[in-house]
């Protein structure tokens, strides 16, 4: 990690990746961290295997049938960079989900490019 960006959270071990098979009981884990739980679910995926990371309050807030867990883990490293530090607050008209103020998507790289060279 980059010195001066450590994690501004701490997780208590309740937040769990629940592994949903066709021909197998569910299967729960309890991981400590959002990193373990990330980890779990890249060791687990089969492209059968549908699963899911539920945080501390009970919310589905991952789930392998809408997007890649690499796509999540993205967006989640940026938002939780983005609360430890302050930038600039920047809405993708594009709907990408890790385009973030910092790190732009390709079509909002090129019209912030466009909109410098015309002004």
């Amino acid at each position: 990690m980059v010195d001066g960006l450590e994690a501004t959270e701490d997780y208590d071990g309740t937040i769990t990746v629940h592994v949903l098979r066709d021909k197998v009981e569910r299967e729960k884990i309890r991981c400590n961290s959002y990193e373990e739980a990330v980890a779990t679910v890249k060791t687990e995926q089969d492209g059968e295997t549908t699963l899911k990371i539920e945080d501390r309050d009970g919310d589905i807030v991952f789930s392998s049938v809408n997007s890649y867990i690499e796509d999540w883990e993205k967006a989640w490293k940026n938002e939780k960079r983005s609360l430890s530090v302050n930038v600039e607050n920047h809405e993708c008209p594009y709907d990408h989900l890790s385009c973030v103020a910092d790190d732009l998507c390709g079509q909002c790289k090129m019209d912030k490019a466009r909109n410098q060279h015309e002004t």
